[in-house]
C-alpha cells in the first residue's frame, strides 16, 4: 500500500514520465530482489557474472586472467598506506573504479586527495576528512583514537576524533551521516562502531553477501577497498571502519576488493603469467 501512495505522489509532483522511469526502473528489479532474498548464494554468483560480462575494463587489455569483481584474502598489516588518488568517490563514479588500470604517480605520492562528501546534500564536509585520512593508515586521527579507544578503554568521548569532531559542529561545520551531524549523530555512531568491533572480534571481517541482503553493485561499493600499486602494494580506499578494527585485533585474514590497478603492476602480471614463474601473490589468484 505504501509503495503505491508513493506512486500516486510520484506521478502528481513529478509527471508521467518521470514516474515511467521510476517505475521501470523498480519493476526490473523485481526478479534480483526476490533471488536475493530467496536464493542469495545463487544471486550473488549470477550478478557478478551478468556486470561482469555487460561491461567493459581496462584490465581486459592485458593477457594475464583477472576478475575486477574478485576477493581477494589477505593481512590486515598488508594495506598500511592510503591510495594517491581521490578516494572517497560518489556510488556511481566508485562502481566504475573496478578494473580501471590508471597511469601516474598517484600509487606513490606523499599527497593525499579527497573531497567534500556530496556537497550539494550535506554541505562542505572536507574537514572531516582530514581525521579520516593520512599518507599512513595507522596516523590518522579516526584510527589512533579507535586503538585508544578500544585497546586502553579510553571513551569515545576522551579521544582526539571526538573532541575535533565537536569542535566542528560547535563551529558550525557540516559533517554527513556516515560519522555525523552533530554531537547526538556522532554518539549514535560510536555505538554502532563499538557492536561492529564486538560481531568481528567474535566472527572476524564478514563478505559483505554473508551480513546483507542488498544488490550487489552496492555490496561491492560497502566492502574494504584497496588498489594495487606498482610494486604490488595494497592502498586503502574505503572500509575504514572494518579496517580499523581489523588492524587493531590484528587479523591475519581479511577479504578486500580491488578497484585500481598501476599499469606496470599489470605488466609484471602478465610476466608472471606467461613465465609460470610460481611467484605469488594475491593478485595472481586467477592463474595460481
Amino acid at each position: 500500500m505504501r509503495l503505491i501512495l508513493k506512486g500516486i505522489q510520484c506521478l502528481k509532483e513529478e509527471g508521467p514520465k518521470t514516474f515511467s522511469r521510476k517505475f521501470y526502473r523498480y519493476s526490473s528489479q523485481i526478479p534480483f530482489k526476490i533471488a536475493r532474498s530467496k536464493v542469495p548464494r545463487l544471486y550473488y554468483s549470477t550478478a557478478e557474472r551478468w556486470h561482469r560480462y555487460f561491461r567493459d575494463f581496462n584490465t581486459d587489455s592485458w593477457e594475464a586472467p583477472l576478475n575486477p569483481y574478485k576477493t581477494i584474502w589477505i593481512n590486515s598489516d598488508e594495506i598500511n598506506e592510503v591510495t594517491g588518488r581521490v578516494p572517497n568517490l560518489p556510488f556511481e563514479e566508485r562502481i566504475k573504479k573496478f578494473g580501471e588500470v590508471k597511469e601516474g604517480d598517484w600509487d606513490i605520492t606523499d599527497q593525499i586527495q579527497y573531497q567534500a562528501w556530496y556537497p550539494e546534500k550535506y554541505g562542505d564536509n572536507k574537514w572531516l576528512y582530514d581525521l579520516l585520512y593520512d599518507k599512513k593508515v595507522e596516523e590518522t586521527v579516526f584510527f589512533r583514537s579507535a586503538d585508544n579507544h578500544f585497546k586502553n578503554n579510553i571513551d569515545w568521548e576522551n579521544t582526539e576524533f571526538y573532541r575535533k569532531m565537536i569542535e566542528g559542529f560547535d563551529n558550525e561545520k557540516s559533517g554527513f551521516p556516515t560519522y555525523g551531524r552533530n554531537e547526538k549523530e556522532l554518539k549514535q555512531n560510536l555505538r554502532g562502531i563499538d557492536r561492529l568491533y564486538d560481531k568481528i572480534k567474535d566472527k572476524g571481517v564478514k563478505q559483505q553477501h554473508q551480513i546483507k541482503k542488498k544488490c550487489y553493485l552496492h555490496l561491492l561499493n560497502d566492502s574494504i577497498l584497496v588498489d594495487i600499486s606498482r610494486n604490488g602494494k595494497f592502498l586503502f580506499v574505503e572500509g575504514r571502519r572494518r579496517l580499523t578494527i581489523a588492524k587493531i585485533l590484528d587479523l591475519e585474514k581479511i577479504p578486500v576488493k580491488v578497484q585500481v590497478r598501476h599499469p606496470q603492476w599489470m605488466d609484471y602480471r602478465d610476466k608472471v603469467y606467461n613465465q609460470k614463474s610460481g611467484e605469488g601473490h594475491p593478485d595472481f589468484s586467477e592463474f595460481r
